[in-house]
């Protein structure tokens, strides 16, 4: 009769911490946003899209990033093609299990284009970090609390580099 072996097993539980996602990764996204643009309007849907890049330091700290979105209203008479170029700054933190959090702020470079924060979501779907997932859990714009979109958005990341 063979005898099972008592050898503790590692547990995977907390393998992962904000180490584990460093370097640049590739992002699309995509979602709806209802936007209110003025004082007693009803909102208007967006849907948005978009690419960019994404540099991690594996400390917490978005160190740099840029992103090209379109936006576009679903609805409306003068429905037109929004397109703006984003600075990105921020901060992330990575639990054990793989889920974190993400918040970020879009610096606009293109003119007409309005400064965003946005809260996430974050699962790693490798186990060394090389992809994850995001999903939009807050929206702000800032400097004008008073048009808060209201955003479903998901986002897919991949690492090019460390």
């Amino acid at each position: 009769m063979k005898k099972r072996s008592t050898r503790n097993r590692t547990s995977r539980k907390n393998q992962f911490d904000n180490g584990t996602v460093v370097g640049t990764y590739a992002f699309r996204f995509n979602g709806t946003s209802m936007v209110t643009v003025a004082a007693g309007a009803a909102p208007i849907p967006y849907y948005l899209i978009g690419v960019g890049l994404i540099e991690l330091d594996g400390q917490g700290n978005v160190t740099s990033g840029k992103q090209t979105s379109s936006a576009t209203p679903l609805s409306g008479a003068n429905a037109s093609l929004l397109l703006c170029e984003y600075q990105l700054s921020g901060t992330y933190q990575v639990n054990g299990d793989g889920t974190g959090t993400a918040t970020i702020t879009f610096t606009p470079t293109t003119s007409g284009c309005a400064a965003e924060g946005g809260d996430f979501s974050l699962v790693l779907t490798d186990p060394n970090g090389d992809s994850f997932w995001l999903i939009s859990t807050g929206a702000t714009f800032i400097g004008n609390s008073a048009y808060t979109p209201d955003e479903v958005v998901q986002v897919e990341a991949v690492r090019l580099n460390k």
